[in-house]
């Protein structure tokens, strides 16, 4: 039965087209996240509606939010702050009517603001990013956004994440084509080769643009939460969760905190080293081992009794002083460690995936996540 269930996994997003998706899904965009078409399928296979799904790595809020959606109480839990911040405005949007009253009043209080933000200040590298007046808006947003933690705010910092860079007439910065924060130095050397220059953008216009796209299917029946926590010491109670779904970082693959460094800078984090050294990112096995063991203990404390976690991760290729290459079957290693934290694996399914579906197509032939295992495992 679960094998069937795997085998029906959807193709990625640019293979299958118009696929259904909720419109809150486009709060942000961020590279590998799971597929919420599988997140949905595995949430209503091993779930029912009512239940508790919890997810450890939430991400940009995939599996929270597709609870959300299918009558269940979606909660995510991330150590990065954009992640939370994503996620919260996905799972805890109101109606569209209450964000566009909010983002009128709040672009009065910004008009009041603007004046007391220096630009001078900024970060260089963040300066070529924008317009001078489109930077000493955004800075007059993040003073006026941190001044309430109202659900309407919340969705609103979300939302601008989510249009801090990309390639559109609604996005803030120079044309960026990928999801996530594009070098400084890269940045600076095209800049100069093309010789670009930033356009205004007046940011409460495009939040209003944004929103008339992110909330044209209306916010989710069930409203979630979203905490910033450390999956390894996690701030939620015992046995809350009904079902855990999460796929954890892939070893050192890739670095989300480096690629989300605007994001963070406009949270507040100067330096994305600050976020990135909480994070689980490491090529050394056993110290990889180490860090999810500590995670399995805490999904076990918060799951009730006899009931599931779903994880999925990644075979790895590692480099090594002695070959050049070595596969890590990291469900293989996640699945001893699990059981070892009170946890019993049911199964491991198997997902092959084709390079033409890989989400970082730039990859070589023989580069990235090749296949992917969903280790299935059940509470003592």
């Amino acid at each position: 039965m679960h094998r069937q269930i795997w085998n029906s996994r959807p193709a990625p997003p640019k293979q299958r087209g118009k696929d259904g998706r909720h419109s809150l899904h486009r709060v942000i965009s961020r590279i590998c996240t799971l597929p919420p078409r599988l997140a949905g399928y595995l949430i209503r296979a091993y779930s029912r509606p009512g239940a508790i799904v919890f997810d450890p790595f939430c991400g940009k809020g995939t599996v929270p939010l597709e609870a959300c959606l299918l009558g269940r109480t979606g909660i995510g839990s991330d150590v990065s702050p954009e992640a939370v911040s994503a996620t919260r405005a996905a799972i805890r949007a109101p109606s569209i009517r209450v964000i566009q009253e909010y983002i009128v009043a709040a672009s009065r209080q910004v008009q009041r603001t603007i004046q007391e933000c220096d630009v001078s200040v900024v970060p260089a590298e963040v300066v070529q990013f924008y317009h001078s007046s489109t930077l000493r808006e955004l800075l007059a947003w993040r003073r006026v956004l941190q001044k309430s933690r109202s659900d309407a705010a919340n969705c609103v910092q979300g939302l601008l994440l989510g249009i801090l860079h990309g390639k559109g007439s609604y996005f803030l910065s120079l044309q960026c084509s990928h999801s996530y924060s594009m070098s400084p130095t890269y940045v600076r050397s095209y800049v100069a080769k093309h010789g670009l220059i930033a356009s205004y953008r007046n940011v409460a216009d495009c939040l209003l643009r944004r929103v008339k796209e992110v909330m044209a299917d209306g916010a989710a029946p069930v409203r979630g939460r979203a905490y910033r926590s450390d999956a390894r010491q996690l701030s939620i109670k015992d046995g809350v969760a009904d079902l855990i779904l999460t796929s954890p970082p892939y070893f050192s693959v890739h670095r989300y905190a480096r690629d989300n460094w605007l994001r963070l800078w406009f949270l507040g984090f100067e330096d994305y080293r600050e976020v990135q050294q909480e994070l689980i990112q490491t090529a050394e096995v056993e110290r990889y081992r180490t860090e999810m063991k500590a995670a399995f203990r805490e999904m076990h404390r918060v799951l009730r009794p006899r009931g599931r976690a779903l994880v999925l991760v990644g075979d790895v290729t590692l480099p090594t002083a002695k070959t050049p290459k070595r596969v890590i079957r990291t469900a293989n290693l996640l699945a001893q460690d699990a059981e070892n934290c009170g946890f019993r694996c049911e199964a491991i399914l198997e997902d092959q995936i084709p390079q033409r579906f890989k989400v970082v197509g730039y990859m070589a032939p023989d580069g990235g996540i090749r296949t992917e295992r969903l280790l299935v495992l059940k509470s003592a």
